[in-house]
């Protein structure tokens, strides 16, 4: 059987998390849950016109009945976006 050790100071600080949310919700093991939602970066990666001309070419090129492939609706967006630059 393979035992984990954990540090002290993890000790202290889930001790703290579960005290805190036993005050907070009168239950300390939520505490002890992930926060994962809080986790990475959240902020927006492409500008908002860019995200506008993507969803623009998924629902008009891509889901369709008749369905353009990834490559062809990526060639379309990039000649748009292309022709906006010069």
């Amino acid at each position: 059987m393979e035992v984990h050790r954990v540090s002290e100071r993890t000790l202290r600080v889930w001790a703290a998390r579960y005290r805190e949310a036993e005050e907070l919700h009168g239950d300390g093991y939520v505490g002890l849950l992930p926060d994962t939602a809080r986790r990475g970066n959240r902020e927006a990666r492409l500008p908002e016109r860019t995200r506008a001309l993507m969803k623009e070419a998924i629902e008009n090129d891509f889901e369709t009945l008749k369905q353009k492939s990834k490559y062809a609706c990526w060639v379309v967006l990039n000649n748009v976006v292309n022709s906006m630059e010069s």
